[in-house]
């Protein structure tokens, strides 16, 4: 259970925005890796070992007018980590 815990970090953000822009736009944000449209105007983030990426996202998001309304961690699928922590006892 300690390497669990330990192991569940987040790696991705959940945005809800009232003007979503562009996955391109979300890309040029510094440490943002990958993003994905999802519905009702949200959008999946994906970054890399930043721990300002979410006042980055704000920033920009009222620079640009994406009227972002809500954002959260995204500690991700519970298989994929289920996998990762087997794959690691092995």
């Amino acid at each position: 259970m300690h390497a669990f815990n330990n192991h569940v970090q987040p790696h991705s953000l959940v945005l809800r925005m009232e003007n979503p822009p562009p996955t391109a736009d979300l890309l040029a944000v510094p440490g943002v890796t990958r993003a994905e449209m999802m519905a009702d105007r949200q959008v999946r983030v994906w970054f890399e070992g930043e721990e300002e990426i979410t006042e980055r996202l704000v920033a920009m998001s009222v620079q640009h007018g994406w009227r972002l309304r809500e954002i959260s961690l995204d500690k991700g699928l519970l298989d994929d980590v289920f996998k990762e922590l087997s794959a690691q006892a092995y």
